[in-house]
């Protein structure tokens, strides 16, 4: 029941599937890993969100091409999102143990 729950969200969140939920019953003594594993997939669904809609963005700006796209003041907002992208995803920890 609730480990065979938390492992088929997990199993999601490595494929890149962030909407799942854990869900235990209420009186379960895992009830507290729930709800601080769906702390911590809120905050990445909200994370990658604003980094997916600001790399959009981005693509959008650059791909405009034409006059706007070789504005000097255009490139410059363009590198400006980029940095900050490159700021916010600078915040995750990557670490590879092999």
């Amino acid at each position: 029941g609730p480990i065979f729950n938390l492992g088929r969200v997990l199993r999601g969140v490595a494929e890149g599937d962030l909407s799942g939920m854990i869900k235990f019953r209420k009186r379960d003594f895992l009830q507290e890993i729930a709800d601080d594993g769906n702390q911590a997939l809120e905050y990445l669904r909200q994370e990658i969100g604003d980094m997916q809609k600001t790399s959009e963005e981005l693509v959008s700006r650059l791909e405009g091409g034409g006059e706007s796209g070789n504005n000097p003041g255009h490139q410059e907002d363009a590198l400006q999102e980029a940095r900050a992208l490159r700021d916010r995803l600078g915040k995750f920890r990557i670490v590879n143990e092999q």
